[in-house]
Parts: structure tokens; sequence; C-alpha cells
């Protein structure tokens, strides 16, 4: 065969071989962090099926150009090692550039939900804060109690979810008023997110609120999900907290939750936010509830539970039957539990 023609046929298994193998992963990984609708789902795994079915069929054809078994085994064993590293050098690429769509989502305002605050001004109060950076916070407030001074809950919620969502949460909750406060970049909160922002942003929203009249600032609770679960710890190791409700927490979101929806990446270098809250965990005093949904493919149950072994205060847990890891925010359940939590705690001296 000439050598012309057998670059060609390595060119043509190596480089599909390459898409197929990133293919795969970022299959694997995009959709297990973002999700994806059925029809994208299905184009992603054809077309990497389609280049990894070139990639075989090249290695036949320049197997068959070699005269022993010997040496056609070096050359398929060769090119598909030179894949497989591509692939993954690759890989690691497109993680690292595309790390804070990864990690935070920009959200906007859910319309429905807004069009339901806007029917009730009377239940519902806009919010702005001024972040010392000068960076405006938005979001709402929930008035659900007729006390002179209401206690409070502050929500921080998961990755992308966004403050219009209180029209849902206001429902459910009871005696206690209900803060949501967009993260940077969130419906109309400006700026990007980054660990140390979000901590320093729950820091100025909690000092909000208690330097209002209306807000009794001795029984302040925080309710946080998943990646604001997080944000909710840090907040109690520098405000005096009443209570903390933990929605599918996490010991770690860099190097534990992220990593494990993409085992093939080195998060530990890529990923400068870590999220560590177990490490404060024994430092925090709070009481806690520990909200687990029974069907989480997001938070494992052992990153959950790692997180309860080591938290410093009165903890319980409560796993609620039938939920996932979006779907416990809402569930009938989770609000009971937690309305008896808040319940418990406003009566502790």
């Amino acid at each position: 065969m000439k050598p012309n023609r057998q670059i060609v046929i390595v060119l043509i298994s190596v480089i599909p071989g390459i898409i197929a193998f990133l293919g795969f992963n970022l299959f694997y990984a995009v959709y297990s962090i973002f999700g994806f609708s059925l029809i994208l789902k299905t184009v992603l795994l054809i077309l990497s099926l389609a280049f990894l079915s070139v990639f075989i069929l090249g290695l036949v054809a320049l197997a068959r150009t070699k005269t022993t078994t010997r040496e056609r085994i070096k050359y398929i064993g060769t090119i598909t090692l030179a894949a497989i590293i591509c692939g993954w050098i690759t890989l690691i690429g497109v993680v690292y550039i595309m790390k804070y769509d990864v990690f935070y989502s920009n959200s906007s305002i859910r319309p429905k939900l807004s069009k339901q605050i806007q029917q009730k001004p009377e239940n519902f109060e806009k919010i702005a804060i001024k972040t010392p950076d000068k960076i405006m916070l938005q979001g709402f407030l929930a008035k659900r109690s007729h006390s002179a001074k209401s206690p409070l809950a502050i929500y921080f919620g998961g990755r992308g979810e966004e403050a219009s969502n209180i029209a849902e949460y206001a429902e459910k909750i009871k005696g206690w008023s209900l803060a949501f406060i967009n993260y940077r970049g969130c419906g109309l909160s400006e700026g990007r997110q980054a660990e140390n922002i979000l901590f320093s942003d729950a820091v100025a929203v909690y000092d909000y609120f208690t330097g209002r009249e209306d807000i009794d600032s001795k029984n302040i609770a925080i309710i946080s999900h998943s990646l604001g679960t997080g944000v909710a710890i840090h907040l109690a190791t520098e405000r005096e907290v009443k209570g903390i409700v933990l929605s599918a927490p996490y010991d770690t979101y860099g190097t534990g939750v992220i990593q494990d929806k993409l085992p093939l990446v080195p998060a530990s270098l890529l990923f400068t936010d870590v999220f560590d809250s177990v490490s404060v965990a024994p430092s925090v005093k709070t009481p806690a509830i520990f909200l687990l949904a029974e069907k989480d493919r997001t938070v494992y149950r052992k990153r959950s539970l790692k997180l309860l072994e080591n938290w410093g205060g009165k903890a319980e847990k409560a796993t609620i039957p039938g939920t996932h890891h979006e779907s416990i925010t809402i569930n009938d359940v989770s609000w009971e539990r937690i309305n008896e939590f808040l319940e418990s705690i406003i009566k502790m001296e």
C-alpha cells in the first residue's frame, strides 16, 4: 500500500477515535450536570456511535496492510492508545473552558411564577441589596407572618435556581417570612458568581434583613438546597443563625459532587472553587435538619451522610420518599419537615 494512503487511513482512524471518546464522555458528563432533552441526547449518542464505527473500520483497514498478526496488534494498540490519550486531554480542555458553566448557571426569571408574584403585591416585596463592591442583588421577601417583628428564613438555592420560585415556597412555609435573593447573574442580579463572592454576598443579605425593623433578628433561620447548602454553612460560621435546613447537602462540591459526575477529569486541578463544607462542619453548633432525596442522582447519599457525621451541633435526618434532586424542594413532605423544624427552633431559648 502506498505511504500516502496509509497516512490517510491513520488519520481517518485517529480523528474519529478522538471524537468518539470525547463524545461519549461529554454525553455522560454534560447530561449528568446540565441535563438534555431526549432529542439532543439521542443525536449526541448517534454521532458518538457513528464516529466510533468509522474508527473501528479504519483500524481494520489499517490492520489489513500488515503482514503479521504482531504488526497488526501493534498498530491497532498504538492508534487506539493515541486516540484515548488525545480524547482525554481534549476532554479536560473542554471542561476547563466550561468550568464556570459546570459550577454555576445564570438563570432567567420564570415568567409564570413572576406573574403570580405580581398578582399578589401585598404578599411579596421586591428586594434590592447593594453589596460592598457595588453590585446589586435582587429578589423577594414573602410576608408570611403577622407579627410586628417576623421570624425570617433566608433561602439559598441550588445551581441556577431563581428567586421567582419563592411563589411556590411561600405557599408552603408556615409562620415565618421567607426571603430569596438571587445569586449574581441570576434573575435581575448583576455580576458573576464565585465561591468567595457567594459567601460574602450571603453575609450582606443577612445583614440587610437583620437591620430591618420588621424582622426579628434573633430568629433568623436558613433554608438551603444543593449548592446553596455550602453557602448556608459558611454563613453560619460568620453570623448567628437559629437553625439550618440542608436539602441535598454535600461534603465538598468541587472535589466531591463535580468529581462524581466527571470521574475522568482531575477536578482538584481544574477547579479553584471547592465549597468544602465538611471541613467547617465540626465548628458549626447550629441545629440542623438534613433532607435527603430518596432518588438523588446528583448529590450521592454518601456525601450527605459524611457531612452529617461531622456536624458540630444537634442534627436530624429525613429521607423524603419518591423525591429526586430537584423535586425535593417542592415536595409537601419536605415542607412538613421544614415547618416542624422551624417550629421547634423558635421555641428554643
